[in-house]
């Protein structure tokens, strides 16, 4: 899927829910594609449909939990 500097980790919170990490190691900004089904990042609330732009500021985070 993604390799250096893209990480990508998932788990499930305590309320059942499959949340995903998208962690960038990088100063370049990048465009990568929603590989997941519906997620909403919920540091910004923003919603991303399965193969959706997702844009990557230097040493970004997502934490995306699917709807």
């Amino acid at each position: 899927m993604y390799t250096w500097p893209v990480i990508l980790r998932s788990g499930v919170n305590a309320k059942g829910q499959t949340v995903h990490y998208l962690l960038y190691y990088a100063e370049d900004p990048r465009v990568v594609h929603n590989p997941y089904s519906t997620v909403t990042d919920l540091l910004s609330g923003r919603r991303y449909v399965p193969g959706e732009k997702i844009e990557l500021r230097d040493w970004d985070v997502k934490v995306l939990v699917e709807s």
